[in-house]
This record gives structure tokens, sequence and C-alpha cells, in this order.
């Protein structure tokens, strides 16, 4: 199994309908600019920028920081319509966490020269995981593969309190 890598946003023709499915679900609200782009169907979606930049952060942060920094990468894409590719999102989020944004930056565009699989890929692979994106969270090196867990709010907050508690 591969990670998508480099298919235009509208080759996925079920996506407006899977996210209409995930607001019902979830109530999750997708900003206008995402929605944007799902109609527009040209921005191209690549996992392994998102899984190098957000690497590339969580490397140079403290543990407690990563949801936080996941969150701001989530809002960038599904509110703001920010493509997951671009490293000047790296570059910003590095920089409002202390970070040097240039150096980020630099290292964003070396590690897209790489033809190796990213480790978090081989991890959810190891896991289980055969589609990205997915959702693994890391306790105490412990790591649990979430979409398994359940498909409602509450299961998955209910697996959330189990694992973080």
């Amino acid at each position: 199994m591969e990670a998508v890598l480099n298919i235009a946003i509208g080759d996925f023709p079920h996506m407006a309908v899977a996210n209409e499915q995930i607001h019902q679900m979830y109530s999750v609200e997708f900003g206008t600019a995402y929605n944007n782009l799902i109609t527009d169907g040209s921005l191209v979606l690549n996992s392994l920028d998102a899984a190098i930049g957000f690497g590339l952060l969580r490397d140079q942060l403290p543990q407690t920081q990563w949801i936080h920094v996941a969150q701001d990468l989530q809002n960038a894409f599904y509110q703001q319509g920010r493509s997951l590719s671009d490293v000047t999102l790296y570059e910003e989020v590095a920089t409002k966490y202390g970070l040097d944004g240039g150096q980020i930056k630099t290292a964003f565009i070396e590690a897209q020269k790489t033809t190796t699989m990213h480790p978090d890929f081989k991890r959810a692979m190891e896991l289980g995981a055969q589609s990205f994106p997915t959702f693994v969270l890391e306790k105490d090196g412990q790591y649990y593969d979430m979409r398994s867990q359940g498909d409602t709010v509450e299961a998955m907050e209910n697996c959330l309190s189990r694992v973080t508690g």
C-alpha cells in the first residue's frame, strides 16, 4: 500500500457526499474556502507533504503541543482551504509555536526530495491502516488506531477517555 500522492481533489467525486456524512455524524462544519476547493476540484492532494510538515513540527515541539499543531493544520485545510503542501503554512505554524520558520521551510523542501516511505506511514501500516488519512494516537509509547474505535462522536470520545484517562 502506498499513500495517496499527487491526486486532484476533483478526482474524488464522493468527497462532497462524504463531507456531508461527516457533518451529520460528527457535527463538523467545513469552511467556505474548503468547500470551494471541493467545487473547483483542481487542488492536488499530497499526503506525504502533510506528513512531512506535521512531522517536522512535531519533532521540535513537546508532546503537549502536538494536538494543537494538528488542530491548526486541520483548521488551515478544512476551514481556510489552504493546501497542506504549502510550505509557507508550516513556516507560519512553526513561528506561532516559537520555532524557526525558515529552518522548517528548508527542512520541508529537503524532505520532499526523499524517495523513502515516511516513517509515520510505516508506523500506521504496522497498525493496520490501509488508506490515508488515518487517525492514530500515541500515548506512552503505545499506539491506537482511533478510526477502528467507533463511528460516532460519543464512541470516539469514550475511546479517547479510556486511552488518555
